[in-house]
């Protein structure tokens, strides 16, 4: 059996170097059953932050060059809700998660996707550096869906993730979340890496001839 991961490389090393492809994943929420939150350090609290925490989230943020202009934004509008963990002690949030509401243009889709109200969209997560390998993204995959089955009437979670990068369709495809579309398209640059692919293929040929 031919490994994920041997497959995912020699992808990024041929048509991958041409093409970018993108899968839109879709979970019931009706039908998902609630699994315990796995276990993560002791000192972190859930929480959902607001306006009120831009400090913190701008420190959360600080390594990203312009992440917190674009924050702001999404909690000045009611069309976004974040997830946290935050540790109790320093009061330094670790972890965020961002679901997006009604509609969100997918730069891995180039398409603008829109849902109803029984419908979500699950976006970037992103951990401290000083937090990482804790746990805190398994965690919340479950602990997020855990909340919307408890707290909302929402019928469908969606997710965006890249193909043949395995690592980041493991915790989705194991919590019940399912492939509906797929979007191919060339690269940015594409043509020309292909121009150079073709002469030096030609070249090693009129070497060896």
């Amino acid at each position: 059996m031919v490994d994920k991961f041997m497959l995912s490389g020699l992808y990024h090393k041929t048509i991958g170097r041409l093409l970018e492809c993108a899968r839109l994943y879709r979970l019931n929420l009706t039908g998902y059953a609630k699994l315990d939150v796995p276990a993560i350090p002791e000192g972190f609290e859930f929480m959902f932050p607001d306006l009120s925490n831009i400090e913190q989230l701008r420190l959360h943020y600080q390594a990203i060059p312009g992440k917190i202009d674009r924050i702001i934004k999404r909690l000045e509008s009611n069309d976004y809700r974040c997830f946290a963990y935050k540790e109790t002690r320093s009061g330094q949030i670790a972890y965020t998660r961002w679901l997006c509401y009604r509609e969100f243009f997918s730069a891995e889709l180039r398409k603008t996707l829109r849902f109803s109200d029984k419908e979500v969209l699950t976006l970037d997560s992103y951990t401290a550096p000083d937090y990482r390998h804790s746990g805190l993204h398994h965690a919340m995959n479950i602990a997020m869906l855990n909340w919307l089955k408890d707290n909302t009437g929402l019928q469908f979670v969606y997710m965006v993730i890249k193909c043949f990068i395995p690592h980041l369709t493991k915790i989705p495809l194991d919590l019940g979340y399912r492939p509906i579309s797929t979007k191919v398209y060339p690269k940015k640059g594409s043509f020309t890496e292909l121009i150079k692919l073709v002469t030096g293929k030609i070249k090693i040929k009129h070497e060896k001839d």
